[in-house]
């Protein structure tokens, strides 16, 4: 018995020791990497200044010195793509040509070109997220040959590439033809559209009518957010829709624009099927609604129900002149209606 506790013990210590060795050597290669990262970091960083610093001939050389630097090793292609990034984001368009002329010079395309061509997904969405970071208009055809990717990582920088390319009418058809090919969360899709560098206007027209429910609600939003403007017309044609997602959204959107005809849609909706049309539709006249809607709100607060009851009486309280229906509802009969009404004046006394 001792001996074989001896063998558990040595075998015990023998692992421990594998571990703790493992761990030094991972920690190790962490630190050298990082140091070696660094270095090469502040010599990129030295070589850009010079070249966006320089004109005419001591910024050929400077363009030459970073090709020439880069071409060593994926590594620091990789660190200088990211470089490229940080300034473009600081500066925005204001170096745009120069930056231009020495991604042409460095040959970041023909790298980029090779991990989209690549078959690994990790490669092929890191390039374009890179492609677009960059603005490369060049890689617009092979980044949309991706789009059919059977990974979703891949499928979504697909996507984020040609929305910061500005790829209009790609980026519309693949919103479209290939939603069913698109598991995106909802707030990926948004990401996408808010990333667009062209007329998101442009684009809602573009994608809107060929959309399903899922992506017209998106669109929605996205334009709501955008504040753009002209599109009032494509909110109330979706109102009739049975889609719940898609008329809370629309719902929403008209909320956003004050207007007779506006209030007036939204107090129709108030007698929708749908409860959760209607609880949005009372809280969207909190913004819009005027002495009109006060009727309409007063039957709102004796809703079935809780919702709806609440936001009906959150906009008859906050509507000049709403009270007088408010102290009505509360000497009425229905307990429930007064309850919403009494709460609500608790809250904001």
């Amino acid at each position: 018995m001792i001996d074989q506790a001896l063998i558990y013990l040595w075998v015990s210590l023998g692992l421990t020791m594998v571990f703790f060795i493992a761990i030094l050597c991972a920690w190790t290669y962490s630190y050298l990497s990082k140091r070696s990262d660094a270095r090469v970091i502040e010599t990129l960083n030295n070589l850009f200044s010079d070249y966006m610093d320089t004109h005419n001939v001591k910024q050929q050389q400077a363009k030459d010195q970073i090709g020439q630097y880069i071409q060593r090793g994926s590594r620091r292609k990789e660190l200088f793509i990211k470089l490229l990034i940080q300034h473009r984001d600081e500066h925005r368009e204001e170096h745009d040509e120069q930056l231009i002329l020495l991604i042409q010079q460095t040959k970041i395309h023909g790298y980029l070109e090779k991990m989209l061509l690549s078959k690994s997904v990790y490669k092929q969405a890191l390039a374009c997220r890179y492609a677009g970071d960059i603005n490369i208009q060049s890689l617009r055809d092979l980044v949309y040959k991706l789009i059919k990717s059977e990974s979703n990582v891949v499928v979504y920088h697909v996507l984020l590439a040609l929305s910061k390319l500005g790829d209009l009418n790609r980026l519309s058809e693949s919103l479209y033809a290939n939603a069913n090919n698109i598991n995106l969360s909802f707030r990926a899709v948004v990401e996408v559209l808010s990333v667009f560098t062209g007329s998101k206007e442009e684009l809602f027209k573009a994608t809107i009518e060929h959309s399903d429910n899922y992506i017209k609600g998106v669109l929605i939003k996205m334009a709501v957010d955008q504040q753009c403007e002209g599109l009032m017309d494509y909110y109330i044609q979706f109102l009739s829709s049975t889609d719940k997602n898609l008329k809370i959204a629309c719902v929403r959107a008209i909320a956003q624009c004050e207007g007779e005809a506006n209030e007036q849609q939204l107090i129709d909706c108030l007698d929708d099927e749908m409860w959760e049309v209607r609880a949005a539709a009372a809280k969207g006249l909190e913004n819009i609604g005027t002495k009109k809607s006060f009727e309409s709100l007063s039957r709102g607060v004796s809703d079935k129900e809780w919702w709806v009851r609440q936001n009906a009486a959150v906009a008859l309280v906050s509507i000049p002149g709403g009270m007088d229906y408010a102290k009505k509802i509360i000497d009425g009969k229905d307990r429930y209606a007064s309850e919403a009404i009494l709460g609500v004046l608790a809250k904001t006394s």
